[in-house]
């Protein structure tokens, strides 16, 4: 049917290109009732290709005798495409007409045609393809007429006339014999392998031949061929040509698995003075025979110099067999101190556990580089049964300690309980001599964990200054940095500038490491470094770090340094390229900005300033992000009266007298320390003076441990508690669920979504945004608390305030705050009843601020930016649970008809009953 609709189509149309797309179609549907429709455009030299082509698809004898048959009527280009077809389909009957076109005069005709007679390989067109080759130089011109009769002799190979293919291969072979024609002579050399029975001979006498790229392509092709029977072959041949074949030989016979004959010539060859020859000898040695020439091997250690050393163990290094290792450590007692040192160093290399005995009884060996070889090789040789002899030789050895040490990280690496191998350890390090014990801290760095930190941080602390430089060692490479605590405590206490920066230094490159942490996280960890840091260049080490840590803070904390003159042009940059990576609001970026633009220096100095300029000109309007916290004193902050309800319905004296009294109370309990708004675990809440409706804030805490394992805090929005602050350890009150929860919700979570607290004494960084009466928090920039509803916990019955105070919660234990900013969202002003309204009973459901009055899927059902509440159910997720009004509004809606995505404005809401 599609053959019948083309043909009809083709008929009807008149435009070339649209009839050659038609024609291009038979390529797929074509057949026999094809061919009649695709022969008249044979002849058109337009149409001729499409045509040609979508017959040799067909291949059928029809389309073909079409193709033949419009050979001789067929003229241009239109008859290159005819050839090429017959080609295609290797007519044999095309042979004839196409011979009388290769010698034509025209080169495209003459290339297409040998084209052609390569693919048919018809017997008749030898002589044809020879004389074009030939007339070519046998290279490669635009004829291709050499590469036609190569591909002609591998179409003849592949019909089985062997003897044509070898008549070709011979005269070619005989006949390019210049440097530049070397490539038709190999693919000629290929074919004579093939078909010759005296392959061998060929190859034997190909590999003598002067031009090297030949005799790789005879040992190429000779590799598949190689016997037990024709090796002893090319042993012969070896003995007959020069080093630089003999090399080239013994590289093919170590490529097979068949030439163990050969062993005894080849190790002959082992011993060779040329280095060269040597090394493609010994390596074809150890490639045929693996450990049976290890013997041969180690007899040639004892005359090698540092060179053949060299080469020699590292051949042995990679030799396969079961009884390597043990043949090696029979050789080693007698052998040369030299050749020890080497054997040693193979053992090592092959990770010999079973021949620990005979490295460790080198330990004791007179002379010094055996005895350092053994100890370097214990690292690799030793297993968990050998740790008692090695914590002996450690407290007894007087040399090569650190070796010692390595070999015991090394067993204590291998998969084992952490804790059992610290105990060990610290077991092993209080029976040790006083001397010794530092040299524990190694090991506890390589098992890590907390109990083995405590006691090289304790050893630290009650150290000499060996112990001190031991326990430092050990800190710094600490796994997973896990000694960044206690580095960067070190740093901030030592007097020390070279311990200084050396702590500073492994304390980055932890933070560095880190590749997971979040960029407030990272932030953090930076600003201690900070904290300590004392050169110049390390400070600005740590601002260039700050650039990885692309987040709001980070701009803020970098833009402090722009009015220090040895900071200021680090800062800078730090402050541009994270600002202009993201996307930021506010008079405070656009103050940093504008600052940081007149620091920048340097071949991109314009360009920053430019990207500057566009920057804060696309910035959104708004003022951002304000200070509330000014790291003075207590201005904007007041004492806490009573709780919001109580607050209103004081009247203006009363309150007045009750929040002097706080303010002043406000002033003993809460202190500001080195910029730090401290709580000094007595006293009240600290308050905003201002009130707040919708906002995004961000604030740093930290719980200060007083040993009494009581720490709790929080931050109060609208006046209500809280965002939880916890110390983890107060389980009893269930603590262990982390900071950053709603701890006071009972209907809705009250819990984080997972733990992110740093430790105590360790600062931490909350974002908190609160839109409605939904709380979303991040904690050191992982989210824990996602668009949870925040309950009235003073009075359950009502929605949560729509504006009040921001509090930071006293409860009896200390804490500090610093970097509180707080940016002021657009906030929709609850939607009110007329008093009309209220006289006809109509109640608020949905203000357009709270969900309150409804229960159930509060999760999907949100309230969006223009204050209507909406569902939009995640993909493949559905609805969940319906969103229903909650009992006590005593209203039911039995008529509604409601589609998803649903969204319902205030007006709707109180209106439709």
């Amino acid at each position: 049917m599609s053959v019948s609709a083309y043909s009809k189509a083709l008929q009807k149309l008149t435009d070339k290109q649209n009839k050659s797309f038609i024609i291009s179609q038979f390529d797929l549907v074509g057949n026999n009732d094809a061919v009649s429709a695709l022969q008249p455009y044979l002849t058109d030299n337009e149409l001729a290709d499409p045509a040609a082509r979508a017959l040799s698809k067909i291949n059928t004898a029809a389309s073909n005798a079409a193709l033949l048959a419009a050979l001789t009527k067929a003229s241009g280009t239109a008859r290159l495409f005819i050839i090429e077809a017959l080609g295609d389909v290797r007519l044999k009957d095309a042979a004839k007409p196409i011979n009388a076109l290769a010698n034509n005069g025209d080169a495209a005709l003459a290339k297409t045609a040998m084209y052609a007679l390569a693919q048919i390989a018809d017997p008749s067109s030898e002589p044809v393809l020879a004389a074009a080759a030939a007339k070519a130089g046998f290279k490669y011109e635009k004829t291709n007429a050499t590469g036609a009769y190569l591909i002609y002799a591998e179409q003849l190979l592949k019909n089985g006339n062997k003897v044509l293919v070898q008549k070709i291969a011979n005269n070619l072979i005989a006949k390019a014999k210049s440097a530049d024609l070397v490539n038709v002579r190999t693919n000629a050399l290929q074919l004579l392998v093939a078909t010759s029975v005296a392959r061998q001979q060929v190859l034997l006498t190909a590999a003598g031949d002067a031009n090297k790229q030949y005799r790789d392509a005879a040992l190429r092709y000779a590799l598949p061929y190689l016997t037990p029977a024709t090796t002893a072959l090319w042993v012969k041949k070896m003995a007959t040509v020069n080093d630089s074949t003999k090399t080239d030989i013994l590289y093919m016979l170590g490529q097979s698995t068949q030439t163990k004959a050969a062993l005894p010539a080849i190790l002959n060859l082992a011993k060779s003075k040329d280095l060269n020859l040597k090394t493609y000898a010994i390596n074809a040695a150890v490639n045929i025979g693996q450990e049976q020439v290890l013997g041969d091997l180690i007899k040639l250690m004892a005359t090698a110099n540092s060179d053949e050393m060299e080469l020699i163990t590292t051949s042995i290094s990679r030799m396969k067999g079961a009884g390597v290792a043990t043949k090696i450590a029979a050789a080693i007692p007698t052998a040369k101190e030299n050749v020890q040192v080497a054997l040693l160093d193979i053992l090592d290399s092959r990770a010999a556990v079973m021949q620990y005995n005979t490295v460790y009884t080198q330990l004791k060996s007179k002379n010094p580089r055996t005895r350092h070889a053994a100890y370097t090789a214990l690292s690799h040789v030793s297993a968990p049964d050998n740790t008692p002899a090695l914590f002996t030789l450690l407290n007894e050895a007087t040399e090569e300690e650190s070796a010692v040490q390595d070999a015991l990280v090394s067993v204590l690496n291998i998969s084992g309980d952490a804790n059992q191998k610290v105990d060990m350890v610290l077991q092993q390090m209080a029976a040790a001599p006083e001397a010794k014990k530092p040299l524990y801290y190694k090991m506890l760095s390589a098992i890590g964990g907390p109990k083995a930190l405590k006691a090289v941080t304790d050893g630290y602390a009650a150290g000499n200054d060996q112990t001190k430089a031991a326990a430092v060692n050990a800190l710094v490479v600490w796994p997973n940095g896990g000694a960044s605590s206690a580095l960067i405590k070190i740093a901030k206490e030592t007097k020390d500038a070279d311990l200084q920066s050396t702590t500073i230094s492994a304390y980055l490159g932890s933070v560095k490491q880190n590749t997971t942490q979040t960029a407030e996280q990272r932030l953090l960890k930076l600003r201690e470094a900070m904290s300590a840091a004392q050169a110049v260049d390390q400070k600005k080490q740590i601002l260039r770090d700050i650039e990885q840590a692309k987040c709001y803070n980070s701009i803020l904390f970098a833009g402090r340094y722009l009015d220090d003159a040895d900071l200021q042009a680090t800062a800078a940059n730090t402050v541009i390229n994270i600002a202009i990576a993201g996307t930021y609001d506010g008079e405070i970026v656009k103050g940093l900005l504008s600052k940081a633009s007149q620091y920048v220096a340097g071949s991109k100095a314009a360009v920053q300033k430019a990207a500057v300029t566009k920057y804060i000109a696309a910035m959104k309007a708004g003022e951002g992000f304000v200070k509330v916290f000014n790291g003075t004193d207590l201005t904007g902050w007041k004492g806490l009266v009573a709780d919001p309800l109580k607050r209103g319905k004081m009247d203006a004296k009363t309150l007045g007298e009750a929040q002097a009294k706080a303010d002043a109370a406000a002033k003993e309990s809460w202190k500001v320390v080195n910029g730090e708004l401290v709580f000094q675990s007595h006293g009240d809440n600290l308050a905003t003076i201002k009130k707040y409706r919708d906002i995004e804030m961000l604030v740093d805490w930290k719980i200060i441990d007083d040993k009494k394992g009581q720490g709790d805090a929080g931050i109060y929005l609208r006046g209500s508690p809280q965002v939880q602050i916890w110390d983890l350890a107060r389980t009893n009150v269930g603590a262990q669920v982390g900071s950053g929860g709603l701890y006071n919700n009972q209907t809705n979570p009250s819990k984080p979504l997972l733990v992110a607290d740093n430790k105590l004494d360790e600062w931490n960084t909350f974002r908190i945004l609160m839109k409605g009466d939904r709380v979303t928090v991040w904690l050191n920039g992982q989210l824990v608390t996602d668009n949870v509803m925040l309950e009235n916990y003073w009075d359950r019955k009502q929605p949560i305030f729509p504006e009040e105070q921001i509090e930071l919660q006293a409860h009896g234990s200390p804490v500090a705050y610093r970097d509180i900013y707080i940016k002021e969202l657009p906030a929709e002003k609850p939607f009110e009843l007329s008093k009309d309204e209220k006289k006809e009973g109509y109640k608020v459901l949905f203000d357009g601020t709270n969900m309150f009055s409804w229960t159930g899927n509060t999760v999907d059902y949100i309230i969006d930016s223009a204050a209507n509440l909406a569902i939009n159910p995640k993909p493949g997720k559905g609805s969940g649970v319906t969103c229903i009004l909650k009992k006590s509004s005593a209203i039911l809606y039995s008529d509604l008809n409601l589609s998803l995505p649903l969204v319902l404005t205030m007006a709707w809401v109180y209106a439709h009953r």
